[in-house]
């Protein structure tokens, strides 16, 4: 069992890799294209569980979260395809917060939809 000192830093290779990819990923795909950059996120969001699941050590585990701190290397490159197949009177709207607002959706316990009074 991976102790929460280890697990704790695997995610913080991920989460830092992450966000020190999301400017540099999105100027050079403005400039090659944005494609590949969004290709590259599902490709890391398909390989991401299957390296955890197979990892056997520490070491390639933090490989695993490198894998996944991959995931957002395409994340400006697809909002912005996003908003350029939006109608111009809509593209504010098609980058709404949507995975919170599913959440409270699908949450009976969410504490949006708890009645106020």
């Amino acid at each position: 069992v991976l102790g929460a000192d280890r697990g704790a830093a695997a995610r913080a290779v991920s989460a830092r890799l992450g966000i020190a990819v999301l400017a540099p990923a999105g100027k050079i795909a403005d400039r090659i294209g944005r494609k590949p950059f969004v290709i590259a996120t599902f490709v890391s969001f398909a390989l991401f569980p299957l390296a955890v699941m197979m990892a056997t050590s520490f070491a390639f585990l933090i490989i695993a979260f490198i894998i996944g701190g991959l995931r957002e290397i395409g994340e400006p490159s697809r909002k912005a395809m996003i908003v350029d197949f939006a109608r111009e009177n809509l593209r504010g709207r098609m980058l709404r917060p949507a995975p919170f607002s599913a959440g409270r959706a699908r949450s009976p316990r969410a504490p949006a939809q708890l009645p106020l009074r």
